[in-house]
């Protein structure tokens, strides 16, 4: 073969693509695809405050022409106010009520996953023996370059039962302020058929 055919050859295979039920190498999983470890990353994705270029268009956290969007938001609020509430009703009446009030640090760290992180401690001071008088919330978010906080806060009711539920949550967070707010229900036993409504809020400034 001459060194003219070779070189022909050679490009065709460099710009090839090829359809198999096995990765080869050389090959990506899927055309324009930037990075195939990342199932966060493909375009077409959203693209979150993460350091990591989501949608694929050549630009980390924002577009080629307007990167690093989201440096205005990383930060760590020490004591954002957490409040969780959960009612038991029999019609319109409050049968049983659990308030639980307290602080905890947050932050948003672009080289983690999710990059909104946060641990609250809340105190419960009524009688009720379900609950702890002292219970833990995780909150774990992602964060739009517009600044919208969607994920979740994982609340746990009794450390000694395992008792706990997670609930989907949403928010803001800007340069000074974050705010996070969330509803759902919640079954305290295996054996219960009604729920009890939840609602939460957090907020913390820096």
């Amino acid at each position: 073969m001459t060194a003219q055919a070779r070189a022909y050859s050679l490009d065709l295979r460099r710009h090839a693509t090829c359809k198999t039920c096995r990765h080869e190498s050389g090959y990506v999983a899927q055309a324009g695809d930037c990075d195939d470890a990342d199932p966060t990353s493909h375009p077409g994705a959203t693209e979150v405050c993460d350091g990591r270029d989501n949608d694929c268009d050549g630009g980390i956290d924002g577009t080629p022409a307007a990167p690093n969007q989201c440096s205005g938001l990383v930060g760590s609020f020490t004591a954002v106010a957490y409040n969780h509430q959960t009612t038991e009703h029999l019609g319109t009446t409050i049968v049983n009520q659990m308030r639980c009030s307290g602080t905890g640090p947050a932050s948003l760290v672009l080289a983690r996953t999710p990059a909104l992180q946060g641990t609250f401690t809340c105190v419960y001071s009524g009688g009720l023996t379900l609950f702890d008088h002292t219970q833990t919330a995780t909150l774990s978010a992602s964060v739009g370059l517009d600044g919208k906080i969607a994920g979740t806060i994982n609340h746990v009711y009794s450390s000694l039962d395992s008792l706990q539920d997670s609930y989907t949550i949403t928010g803001t967070l800007t340069g000074h302020a974050l705010t996070i707010n969330g509803t759902g229900s919640f079954l305290p036993n295996p054996m219960a058929t009604v729920p009890w409504d939840v609602t939460l809020s957090g907020s913390g400034s820096r």
